[in-house]
């Protein structure tokens, strides 16, 4: 008799491999928090976005709840994500992306000063490559975005453009994400600062300080009635 571990099943079908029409319909910032380089943490903190891509041209049936609980089954274009550190350096790996869907190249100053949000509603072509991780499960990954071929047509736009945005999401928002991308925003900062009680109770304990050093009169406006003997 021998004992085996069965391989994982998938759960669900992923975005197929290959060159597609995308377009962009969510935007995420996640929050800032300091993260590892090569096993070692960095001098200074990051900022994580994910930008999602919806592929028009690449329709699955999906199963949805509905408000009244019942399900349905819908067709819909498959959607894919990936995550960057918010970052336009010339070596960053967002810089390459932001070019490639806007059709051109940008100068420093142009990235520096590029607002990432406005490629929301934005269609390209991106590369999708499919991974089998450790665990057996393939995982399909956005590894490059081009400008679409002059005359390609340009499918209309299906997922409703959305924002997340952890300086300004309520918790019930942040309640209603995916187990996976909640995790990372409970990472951080942002987040700590406005939720976490027991961050918060330290930063007003930290500021209640602050504001009575502060309160003290300089030396030379003490008068007699400030000394307790």
């Amino acid at each position: 008799m021998s004992t085996k571990a069965n391989k994982p099943q998938a759960t669900r079908t992923i975005a197929p491999a290959g060159t597609h029409v995308a377009r962009v319909f969510k935007f995420m910032n996640l929050g800032t928090r300091f993260q590892e380089y090569k096993g070692v943490q960095k001098a200074y903190p990051d900022t994580l976005i994910n930008i999602s891509w919806e592929l028009p041209t690449e329709l699955n049936k999906f199963t949805v709840k509905k408000e009244d609980g019942t399900e349905e089954e819908v067709e819909k274009p498959f959607a894919i994500s990936r995550e960057f550190t918010l970052s336009m350096g010339s070596k960053s790996n967002l810089r390459p992306f932001v070019e490639g869907i806007i059709g051109t190249s940008l100068s420093d100053d142009e990235a520096y000063n590029f607002d990432i949000e406005s490629l929301l509603g934005m269609t390209s072509l991106i590369t999708i490559a499919h991974k089998v991780a450790s665990n057996g499960n393939t995982y399909a990954n956005v590894i490059s975005a081009s400008p679409l071929i002059k005359g390609m047509e340009e499918p209309p736009q299906v997922n409703e453009s959305a924002i997340f945005d952890v300086n300004k999401a309520t918790e019930e928002q942040i309640e209603a994400l995916p187990t996976w991308l909640k995790e990372k925003v409970y990472e951080s900062d942002e987040w700590k600062n406005r939720f976490d009680k027991d961050t918060a109770d330290r930063r007003k304990d930290i500021q209640d300080t602050v504001d009575k050093l502060r309160g003290v009169k300089p030396e030379e406006e003490i008068t007699d009635a400030d000394i307790p003997f």
